[in-house]
């Protein structure tokens, strides 16, 4: 009895160990340039900076709070206008959902990638935190204002990412993929979106970095974005950070201990 015992343990231990082998690993492709980036149209204003009066009193701001919050703030935003306006629409969804974290929000308007890259790498402001969960969502203004392509687009959000990995070296990374644009799916800029996605995506490791594509959660099944969840068709409404907030609270909730 105590053989057939031993074999059916050993029988056990192989299948769970088979099982786990059989487990497929994430595959991150974050530290592999994309492929083609430099000759796809755009690829030449992903690296440098305009940077407003307004845009540096914002540094400036931000850096303060970083200074007087320090170790508290345990929830970075990262971004363009989108992130920013988490100030205005989106004030009363964050300070009900996320105040306890501190959450310092890293969103200018107008933000390209290269300006988020300087925030990044230019600023002072990591070395006076230490963020628990970054969340980075940008690109849709490279599309907009110098009609950037998705490689060029994503190799720039790939640079953003390894960036925040320097910077926030004990933080996980929630990269979101861009957020449709446009009120109907023949919007110009709903391709761009959907194919710079596509590469972004396999960014995550699913260890430090994570990805999330919360575009379907914005639209109709048809793929439709209605007004009173992004009133002009880029921004979101109360409601539309509402849904961003629902869509993101377990990783918040989980990382920012």
């Amino acid at each position: 009895m105590k053989h057939i015992f031993s074999f059916f343990a050993a029988a056990m231990t192989a299948m769970l160990l088979a099982a786990c082998a059989s487990e497929p690993e994430t595959v991150s492709t974050l530290n592999t340039p994309v492929p083609g980036a430099e000759q796809d149209f755009g690829y030449t204003h992903v690296t440098t900076p305009e940077l407003s009066r307004n845009y540096v009193q914002r540094i400036q701001e931000k850096t303060q709070q970083a200074e007087r919050e320090g170790k508290d703030i345990k929830f970075v935003m990262v971004g363009d206008s989108i992130t920013h306006f988490w100030e205005q629409a989106g004030r009363d969804v964050l300070n009900a959902n996320f105040a306890q974290y501190h959450p310092l929000n890293l969103g200018f308007a107008g933000d390209r990638t290269q300006n988020i890259l300087y925030v990044i790498e230019k600023t002072d402001i990591f070395s006076k935190i230490d963020p628990k969960l970054v969340m980075l969502l940008i690109g849709v203004n490279n599309f907009g204002w110098n009609q950037g392509g998705p490689i060029a687009t994503a190799e720039a959000i790939r640079q953003c990412v390894l960036a925040l990995k320097e910077k926030a070296p004990n933080a996980k990374i929630l990269l979101l993929g861009i957020f449709p644009a446009g009120n109907t799916p023949n919007d110009q800029n709903r391709p761009k979106i959907a194919a710079t996605n596509e590469i972004i995506k396999d960014f995550a490791d699913n260890k430090t970095v994570f990805y999330e594509d919360l575009g379907p959660k914005f639209l109709t099944p048809t793929g439709i974005l209605e007004r009173d969840i992004m009133g002009d068709f880029l921004h979101p409404t109360a409601k539309g950070y509402q849904i961003w907030a629902d869509a993101i609270r377990p990783y918040v909730e989980k990382y920012c201990k």
